[in-house]
């Protein structure tokens, strides 16, 4: 009895769920106006988007099209790249590699390497913090693929893209005079499509290795409707992707020269 009580009341007085109680009381309370309609809004779009089957079908909508490839099956290319996004840049202790959620795009960049589908990594990401700009990913990427043995040699670092479409950018510029570019692409499977247009727009043969999937199965457990700090960050990672590749496209960084 302790053991479902303690799953189920303290829930309820995590920060979110709570907030939205308060919230969801205090516009029961509040008179009808403005003030009330514009506080509703607010409480239904963290309510909503909080949920576990809105966020889940948000991330799915992204990484439904690039089902997993296991190593063994991953063809033989000129190169991995493997995108930023995984060291956390703020990180309290200079001495060490933090890795963030989407840590799985080293790592597998690592496992493709051991399985000998190419003979170098390509790391691609500089500083995204607007008022950090010398915090450069690569650096740490490039120590973080040393400590686990890979010779520096077979390293190649690029460290100044700001965004997605640097990233294909200044990879294009280290492939300038490659007689191939067919390269093993690996990024977050949300993050995929949005990739692949771009290196393939630079002129690279691209095979997909999505990894670091967010989509989980569907279980039937009653905290599947009680807002969640999770569902949120997952909820927000999937509209910032689906934002992007719309300001990309409506920019015309797809469409080829």
């Amino acid at each position: 009895m302790f053991f479902f009580f303690s799953k189920v009341l303290t829930v309820f007085l995590f920060p979110l769920p709570l907030a939205c109680t308060i919230l969801l009381f205090v516009l029961w309370k509040m008179d009808k106006g403005f003030v009330r309609k514009l506080l509703g809004l607010a409480t239904f779009l963290l309510v909503f988007f909080s949920s576990f089957p809105v966020s889940q079908l948000l991330i799915r909508y992204l990484e439904s099209p690039y089902t997993p490839i296991s190593i063994a099956n991953a063809p033989q290319t000129d190169a991995i790249v493997v995108l930023g996004g995984m060291i956390n840049p703020l990180s309290l202790h200079d001495n060490r590699t933090e890795l963030l959620g989407s840590g799985e795009r080293l790592t597998d960049a690592i496992l493709l390497y051991r399985a000998k589908k190419a003979e170098r990594i390509v790391f691609s990401g500089g500083s995204g913090l607007l008022f950090a700009p010398k915090s450069i990913e690569a650096t740490n990427a490039g120590r973080f693929l040393e400590s686990f043995g890979i010779a520096k040699k077979s390293i190649i670092l690029e460290g100044k893209s700001k965004n997605t479409q640097e990233n294909a950018r200044n990879t294009a510029e280290l492939f300038r005079f490659s007689p191939s570019k067919k390269i093993l692409l690996v990024t977050s499977a949300f993050h995929m499509n949005r990739s692949e247009k771009l290196f393939r727009k630079e002129g690279f043969d691209v095979i997909p290795f999505p990894t670091d999937y967010h989509s989980v199965k569907w279980k039937r457990h009653w905290n599947m409707l009680i807002p969640s700090t999770h569902s949120l960050a997952i909820s927000t990672i999937a509209i910032k992707e689906i934002v992007g590749t719309l300001v990309y496209g409506w920019k015309g960084y797809f469409k080829k020269e």
